[in-house]
């Protein structure tokens, strides 16, 4: 059948399984699948939804005119939604035939006179050239003006994903949509977390690992978000945020060390190399001089009164790239002796 503008399939009666509230248990039923199509995909090629039609629920039976009531009452209960997803798969569709087209024309191309093509006499943003498919142009795309962009796409989804005001965004996702390697280029990731807090003030919180970005919003930001009410939505985040700052650094103690300048700068190119960074190695030192200094029965005893300490003996594999709390928190080494911070 066909309704606002969709074109709802059904099977033939088979069998659909749902949740009895009164029995608190799955039970199967006769019903209905059903998929939803823009009315202009003939082909039916791009399905918008499914969603099941069953008797006892939807359904008082299986009558013609029940299940049309049925799908009626669900298309106009979801109409906003099936609307979004029809716009976006005209968008996604109108961007791949582009793709075809502009990889057609640059068939005797080379990637960078492509890219000159679509964005000096085309007029494409590198946004548009990314939207048609063509990621691979991204090492000639403008590095902090990208980093904007990728930027804007964290802060939206985020805050309209969360209920609690935290998202994570893993590197291979972000690198497989934009065209970009972030767990090799930390320029990028450094140009993406400028982007971020020069957003406003969304965001109260930026912490980066070795594979993803953590996020933390305000939620008054935040659309979808769990709380009632959000009087003073500032003032208690930001309570919760020191609170949870405080309670960390009860755990860990900070450690301040200095290096002359030239001797900092040479001891991290030659870790960098090796894919290792002043921090950890240091604190594999302090671990070790830890395990080497404190009698066997005091390291027991350390543990037993602390449970949930992390046993340096076998490391987590989310280890930290970086931390960042506040922007205006974060610590400036003085220009002639860097200072370390554990």
């Amino acid at each position: 059948m066909e309704y606002r503008g969709f074109h709802i399939d059904h099977s033939v009666p088979t069998v659909v399984d749902r949740w009895n509230p009164a029995t608190r248990k799955v039970e199967p039923c006769v019903g209905y699948q059903c998929e939803v199509y823009d009315v202009r995909d003939c082909d039916r090629n791009d399905c918008l939804e499914t969603f099941p039609l069953a008797v006892g629920h939807e359904l008082k039976d299986i009558s013609t005119e029940n299940v049309e009531r049925a799908i009626r009452n669900h298309i106009d209960e979801h109409a906003m939604y099936l609307d979004l997803m029809r716009n976006e798969v005209s968008v996604e569709r109108r961007n791949f035939l582009i793709g075809i087209l502009a990889c057609r024309l640059g068939v005797n191309l080379e990637d960078g006179e492509l890219y000159d093509l679509l964005s000096e006499n085309i007029g494409m943003t590198d946004d548009e050239i990314r939207l048609c498919g063509l990621q691979r142009l991204a090492p000639f795309f403008d590095r902090e003006t990208y980093a904007y962009t990728i930027a804007k796409y964290m802060i939206q989804r985020g805050t309209e994903s969360t209920t609690t005001g935290n998202w994570h965004f893993g590197f291979d996702d972000l690198s497989e949509r934009f065209g970009i390697d972030l767990k090799n280029d930390s320029q990028m990731v450094e140009l993406i977390e400028q982007a971020l807090w020069d957003q406003g003030e969304i965001l109260s919180q930026i912490d980066i690992f070795d594979d993803d970005f953590d996020l933390m919003f305000y939620l008054n930001y935040c659309p979808f978000s769990d709380r009632d009410e959000l009087d003073e939505p500032d003032e208690e985040q930001d309570a919760q945020r020191i609170g949870k700052e405080t309670e960390m650094a009860l755990k860990a103690q900070k450690i301040t060390a200095e290096l002359p300048t030239p001797r900092y700068r040479a001891l991290h190119y030659y870790l960098e190399k090796e894919g290792k960074s002043i921090e950890s190695e240091l604190r594999k030192h302090l671990e070790q001089m830890y395990r080497e200094q404190v009698p066997k029965d005091v390291q027991e005893y350390v543990k037993a009164q602390n449970p949930d300490m992390e046993d340096p003996e076998q490391p987590t594999g989310n280890t930290k790239r970086q931390r960042v709390g506040q922007k205006h928190d974060a610590v400036v080494p003085a220009p002639d002796a860097p200072t370390l911070n554990m």
